[in-house]
């Protein structure tokens, strides 16, 4: 079944933030995050990026992945396509595949 979508109104909302070009850089961090906006979940230290590192080690250790997945993610009971040394899409068996 084919699809069609349009896109009729696109605007940018919210206050423009001019920097000063003489303060502006360096623009980035020591962390490499954009250093003139603080968010939630930016790293503001180096023990804060030590903690976050055991903790994204808990959690891949409580949640590991499944396992008929390869460690990069890949489906290891996937059909084996011809390698072509580059991402790409192949249809297979009605399929498309990347």
């Amino acid at each position: 079944m084919a699809h069609a979508f349009q896109v009729k109104t696109i605007r940018a909302e919210g206050a423009a933030v001019i920097f000063d070009a003489k303060t502006f850089f360096p623009f980035i961090d020591d962390f490499g995050q954009f250093a003139h906006v603080d968010w939630p979940g930016k790293v503001k230290s180096q023990q804060d990026l030590i903690n976050r590192v055991q903790m994204e080690s808990q959690d891949t250790t409580a949640h590991p992945g499944p396992a008929e997945r390869s460690q990069y993610g890949g489906w290891n009971a996937g059909p084996t396509l011809k390698a072509t040394g580059f991402f790409r899409a192949e249809k297979y068996q009605g399929k498309w595949w990347l």
